[in-house]
């Protein structure tokens, strides 16, 4: 065996026995989400445009909410009940990253049953400001959409769409203030990737929209042919 390997086998041991995994949802030990948890995760069947909520054929985004926005529409995995709340807190603040592997499943899980892997090109996930993923040491929506692109052997580009300014957390601003925050903040450094495809979006939570949003506008300036968002929840 590799030294290395060994070693790196050796200290994961050792946090093991320290901090053992236990189950975000009910600590359960062995697993960081487990079986009985993750069927506490409600998928959500309810359609909705992403900018305005009002309900739309498929998720699209309403004819009035198009005026002003290039995304053509927004699909949300589950219900933002307790147990995806805690999911997501431990995926993004508390360092657990494994727990994306099962999200990602589930992801897996809609796409599959609602026969929409098949209207994409490339899978991006939103990115972050380089400062934001330093602290944080990962890019929550980067581990989902890996996961997801992996599984269906599709061009996974986490390269492409980049956000060049570093932003205040957007949780508890309203949507104007949050689109004022973001205008002008994401844009595309590899168009020739990006020209004519079908881009599907994943991030964690969609709140206002306004994240996609503009990741969308820069998308289409780029002349992507159509940008839909994929998150876990609508918060």
């Amino acid at each position: 065996m590799d030294v290395r390997v060994a070693i790196h086998t050796i200290w994961k041991q050792a946090v093991n026995v320290f901090f053992p995994i236990e189950c975000a949802g009910c600590s359960k030990e062995g697993e960081w989400l487990c079986n009985a948890c993750i069927g506490k995760i409600v998928f959500n069947n309810d359609f909705v445009c992403p900018l305005c909520g009002h309900f739309s054929f498929q998720g699209n985004t309403c004819f009035s909410c198009l005026k002003h926005s290039r995304l053509n529409g927004a699909w949300i995995l589950g219900k933002y009940n307790d147990i995806m709340r805690t999911c997501i807190k431990h995926l993004k603040y508390y360092g657990i990253r494994d727990i994306s592997l099962h999200l990602g499943n589930l992801m897996i899980k809609y796409l599959d049953s609602h026969f929409i892997k098949d209207n994409f090109d490339i899978i991006i996930p939103v990115p972050l400001h380089k400062r934001k993923e330093l602290l944080r040491g990962y890019n929550q929506s980067y581990l989902l959409a890996q996961h997801v692109s992996e599984y269906y052997a599709m061009v996974f580009d986490n390269v492409s769409l980049v956000r060049k300014k570093y932003t205040q957390s957007q949780t508890k601003k309203g949507r104007e203030k949050r689109l004022a925050d973001l205008k002008n903040v994401f844009y595309v450094k590899n168009p020739s990737a990006i020209s004519g495809k079908r881009i599907l979006l994943i991030d964690d939570v969609l709140t206002t929209g306004a994240t996609l949003s503009e990741c969308a506008q820069a998308l289409s300036s780029a002349n992507a042919k159509s940008v839909w968002g994929f998150v876990l929840a609508k918060g």
